[in-house]
């Protein structure tokens, strides 16, 4: 009979929780051995993985530190763009007071603004109002520093006129109308038939020239008047020969007095103007664009522009060197004879208005 190898057990060893104690090591042992062999495995099988993992950290450590810097220069850039505004603004400040201004346009009509500024470009500081009326145009003119001779041939409105600027010995006056040459014309008186009474002054339209009318404003009667020339006017002495700007308001008969001019020649002439679609000027008017550019460069006038405005709309535009009106347009077109002077206009009418292109 063989005998046993194995002792035969304590008994400790026959206790229950020693027998749970060994079970619960025999599984962590077990468990010890799988992670170790997965460890294992992902080092020989996973190595490439970790490298991107460590490479991929790395460069959101260096991105940090990118976005890091960004920030500091667009902190100083921020700086940067403060500064430069304190110092625009403190230039703004020191600019304002000698910064050219703008005048409102309820001052009075762009052609008049344009006139007053012209003043300091002239060699001569006196100017020509024909059609002057009761004289808005002249007060503005004689304000800008001109020395004024008027022309208007209704009496009634002369005497207000003359009174209006009794005590200037800057203005001088005529009751006489101007053309193209000495003579006597019937002087048409236009009368408005409106109720609302639209067209407020209706001596405004009186004329040389019997035209063609809105059907709500009509010529109602004339008188006779004395018309003179400017030619004549400077040869009797009544006009200087150092006039520096002529202004022509006539309702219709404005090409006429361009060509009473002569051989006087002024460094700026302003005429107003009528489309032949325009409601006034569809018959017996003598101011159509096109005549009046064609009549001046004769004279040696090779630049204007116009400004003008649309039959049934106030807005205001202008345009230079283009000898045809826009339809049912009307309102002045300035003739230069110095370049320079072309230029000062052109600059301060694309700083105020909208400007025309002709395609």
């Amino acid at each position: 009979m063989l005998e046993n190898s194995n002792p035969p057990p304590s008994f400790l060893e026959k206790l229950p929780v020693i027998n749970r104690i060994k079970a619960v090591k025999d599984i962590i042992l077990g468990r010890l051995e799988g992670i170790e062999h997965k460890a294992d495995y992902l080092l020989e099988n996973d190595t490439p993985i970790l490298e991107g993992f460590i490479d991929l950290i790395e460069g959101m450590a260096d991105l940090a530190s990118d976005i890091k810097s960004v920030h500091q220069q667009v902190e100083s850039v921020r700086q940067q763009v403060e500064s430069i505004s304190q110092q625009i603004e403190f230039f703004q400040r020191i600019y304002e007071p000698i910064r050219p201004k703008i005048i409102s346009p309820s001052d009075s009509d762009p052609e008049t603004r344009l006139m007053a500024y012209l003043y300091s470009y002239l060699p001569n500081r006196r100017a020509i109002d024909i059609g002057a009326n009761i004289g808005n145009i002249s007060e503005k003119l004689l304000e800008a520093g001109y020395e004024i001779y008027a022309f208007e041939p209704f009496p009634a409105v002369f005497e207000t006129l003359k009174y209006r600027f009794d005590a200037s010995n800057q203005f001088h006056s005529y009751p006489i109308a101007v053309g193209s040459i000495d003579e006597t014309r019937e002087f048409y008186l236009a009368q408005d038939k409106t109720e609302e009474n639209v067209y407020k002054d209706s001596a405004l339209y009186n004329s040389l020239t019997k035209h063609s009318m809105p059907g709500d404003i009509v010529f109602a009667g004339s008188i006779t008047v004395p018309v003179r020339s400017l030619e004549s006017l400077h040869a009797s002495g009544e006009l200087p020969d150092d006039i520096g700007l002529v202004k022509t308001d006539t309702e219709g008969f404005d090409l006429e007095v361009l060509r009473g001019m002569g051989n006087y020649r002024y460094p700026v002439v302003v005429s107003e103007f009528w489309d032949a679609l325009f409601p006034f000027g569809l018959s017996e008017a003598f101011n159509q664009l096109d005549a009046m550019v064609g009549e001046m460069k004769t004279k040696g006038y090779y630049w204007y522009l116009v400004i003008y405005r649309v039959w049934g709309s106030d807005e205001v535009s202008f345009y230079c060197n283009y000898p045809n009106s826009v339809e049912k347009s009307w309102g002045n077109v300035f003739f230069f004879q110095d370049h320079n002077v072309f230029l000062a206009a052109s600059k301060w009418c694309s700083s105020v208005l909208k400007e025309t292109y002709f395609m």
